[in-house]
């Protein structure tokens, strides 16, 4: 059988958590090509809109993962939006203004200030420079270790015909501390591809995870500052589209 393909983009900034996003992503594509997959990877400065639009299109991959940051309509790369949904100038003035409010705030609430997200061109607004692309991963599972794109981004892209969608509602949270503790939250996705590159159902691969996590908690329930983002991330984490979908 014709190994499948899986196309990953890793943007990498100093002084930013996505130095420790990276780390997770080169474990998931380590696994990935020990076992056999065809994996591109694109990395750093060259996750750009049109360098991972061309790939999506050259590649056609079956599994497609992100690794970094994202808002509720786009996940970003190094300096701006590589996956997006872009909104017309009639729809953002037909809707009301509460949804209005709630995609152009995708920290509102957080408490992380607003420059969380921020990129060149003011990427996160709904009014993007770039053309919408998600519907280019139709047919495709979609992992997405980012925050909030899960919330309207999944859900478009399953629209759109991606077969699933794996991504979260909210921000997603992990400790930074001498212990490296912030691996152990990478260890979690590492097992869930392992788990879907093995031959599992998404879902399956996802529920699996999820008590990984679940056990996580319980351990460190003493200790605030794993238990509390790993609960919230266990909260804040969905699964869209055909949960028995598989890598083949």
């Amino acid at each position: 059988m014709k190994s499948a393909t899986i196309l990953m983009t890793i943007p990498k900034k100093r002084n930013d958590a996505t130095t420790h996003t990276a780390v997770w992503a080169e474990g998931i594509y380590k696994l990935a090509k020990s076992l056999g997959y065809n994996v591109i990877a694109i990395r750093g400065k060259d996750t750009t809109y049109d360098n991972v639009t061309k790939a999506i299109e050259k590649y056609r991959p079956r599994v497609f993962i992100h690794v970094g940051h994202g808002c509720r309509s786009h996940i970003n790369g190094q300096d701006q939006c590589i996956v997006t949904r872009k909104y017309s100038i009639d729809e953002l003035s037909n809707m009301p203004f509460e949804k209005l409010d709630w995609l152009m705030n995708p920290v509102k609430l957080s408490g992380c200030g607003k420059d969380v997200c921020s990129l060149n061109n003011d990427v996160c607004m709904p009014l993007c420079f770039n053309e919408t692309n998600v519907h280019l991963l139709k047919d495709t599972l979609v992992m997405t270790i980012a925050c909030h794109s899960s919330s309207q981004l999944g859900r478009c892209a399953v629209a759109y015909g991606a077969t699933a969608y794996m991504g979260y509602s909210d921000l997603l949270l992990f400790p930074v501390d001498g212990m490296r503790s912030q691996d152990e939250f990478g260890n979690f996705h590492v097992e869930l591809m392992r788990n879907i590159l093995l031959g599992d159902s998404v879902g399956d691969a996802y529920n699996k995870m999820m008590k990984m996590e679940d056990l996580y908690i319980r351990a460190n329930k003493g200790v605030k500052w794993l238990a509390l983002p790993s609960l919230w991330n266990h909260k804040c984490r969905e699964l869209l589209g055909d949960a028995n979908a598989t890598i083949y």
